[in-house]
This record gives structure tokens, sequence and C-alpha cells, in this order.
């Protein structure tokens, strides 16, 4: 039995190095964050797993109710079909009034839940803010200019932020969700984005087709970031959380380097919205 434990022991061992070198060290990460904190897969909970910059909000004052505010109980093919889609929360708004709010799984109106790739449509809002400001000079403005790196490839040399924006970069990617050595799940648990995606290469011509890849919106915030010399978080909150009068601060995940997660994981409550005239 001692030989046995010991070659298990051994073999346990080699494994793990082979994984370290091959490059997939951040699954045993990946496996302690999960067992530790809650789901075993990605889920909208995830806003205690990872570091994070705070989105601050200016003022918290809450939604005006309706007069008839939860007076009315959903239907039961409604709620199959939220149940169906694993949903986690329904608002209901009219006339910028609360119609209608419930929460499933332990959520409440302070939850704060994770964006997923809904935050990739509000980084494209902040480069166009970034345009407005004057920090980019346009959604043609080549990459290069502020990763030279890139003017050195072929392709890469005509990389723009709207073909990243557009989701036409043409990168060595296949966006995949499936198994834990996709280069998606080591986006997601990977201690140095940046290092992952510059790390990328290309295989057409930028601008040749649309393929959603998740690699493009990392590219996005972190040539935006570099751009503003500031925060993503903090632009969000100057642009848009603050103006647009959010109830609740927000969250946004970074990796181990303080640098945001842009293709994901803006961390915020169902009630984004306050004002009765959003």
């Amino acid at each position: 039995m001692k030989k046995i434990l010991t070659a298990f022991a051994l073999g346990t061992s080699a494994a793990a190095a082979a994984i370290c070198l091959a490059g997939y060290g951040y699954i045993f990460k990946a496996v302690a964050l999960n067992l530790k904190k809650g789901a075993v897969t990605p889920s909208i909970d995830d806003e205690e797993k990872f570091p994070s910059r705070p989105v601050p909000n200016l003022k918290a004052e809450p939604w005006e109710k309706d007069n008839l505010y939860n007076d009315s109980s959903l239907s039961e093919d409604i709620l199959n079909e939220l149940k169906k889609t694993r949903a986690s929360s329904l608002l209901v708004v009219q006339n910028g009034k609360l119609l209608h709010e419930q929460y499933w799984k332990d959520h409440d109106s302070s939850s704060l839940m994770n964006s997923f790739s809904m935050a990739k449509g509000i980084l494209s809002i902040l480069v166009g803010c970034a345009i407005d400001d004057g920090y980019i000079t346009s959604e043609d403005q080549l990459i290069s200019t502020l990763f030279p790196h890139y003017a050195e490839n072929f392709y890469g040399k005509h990389l723009t932020f709207r073909h990243l924006m557009t989701m036409q970069a043409g990168f060595d990617w296949i966006e995949e969700y499936r198994h834990p050595f996709a280069e998606n799940s080591k986006q997601y648990f990977v201690e140095d984005l940046a290092e992952q995606a510059f790390d990328i290469d290309f295989i057409e011509m930028p601008g040749t087709r649309y393929e959603y890849q998740s690699v493009a919106a990392q590219l996005l915030g972190l040539a935006l970031r570099k751009a503003l010399r500031k925060d993503l978080a903090a632009y969000l909150s100057e642009k848009i959380w603050k103006p647009l009068g959010m109830e609740f601060p927000a969250k946004w995940s970074t990796d181990e380097k303080g640098t945001e997660k842009a293709f994901c994981c803006i961390h915020a409550t169902a009630r984004i919205l306050r004002r009765s005239d959003s």
C-alpha cells in the first residue's frame, strides 16, 4: 500500500508539473477559488473571487416606485421561462418608475452581479467617450500608436480600435468555454491579462471578417487604459456611473496586477439606473 501511495504521489506531482510547464498553471488557481468561494464554474456571483477596482457612484438615491409596485404576480409561463434561463433578477420599469421587482438565488436589490460580456458594450461606449475627450483620435487610430510592437507585425500594423470593437481583429483565437484548457478559461483566471493578450498572434488581416473573440476586447481595454493614463473603473465612474445617477456603486474585476478584465466582469446591481428621467 505504501508503494502504491508513493507512486500515486509521484504521478500526481509529475502531472502537476507538466500542467504548469505547459502554461496551464492557472487551472490550480481556478480550482482553489471555486472550491473555496462557491460555484465550480464562472458565475454571476464571482464578485469576491477576484481583486477589483471600485466604480463609485455620486449619490445613493432609491428608485421611485410605481403606485402598483409588485401588486401583480408573474404568470406561470413567465416564471417557467425565467427558471429555464436561470434568471437571478427581473425588473419592470414603466414611465421611469419601478413597477415590478423580483429576485432569486438569495439575491436582492443590493446584490452585485457579474455583467459577463455586457462589459464589452460598455467598453466600446468608453472608447467613444475617450474620442470625445481627445484621448483617442478616432476609431481608426492604430493600436501600434500605443503598443509599438504591433507595428512590427505584418497584420498587427493594420490593427485599429475599430477592428477590436467590431470583433474583426483576425487573431489566432478560438472562443471556447467548454474545457479548462481553452484560452477563455485561462483568460478568466490568469494573473497577467496583458501578457496573455500580447502573446496571441494573427491569422489574417484585421477587418477581413467578423469573429467573436474575447481577447479583442481585452486588448481594447489595455489600449484604452494606456490612452487614458487612468484605470478603466475610474473612467467608467467618471463618464457613466456618476453622470447617470447610478443608485449603487459597482466593481470591476482585475487580474493580480490590477488590470481590469475588459472582456467581462463589471459587478453591478440590477437596479443600475436611478433617475426617473433615465
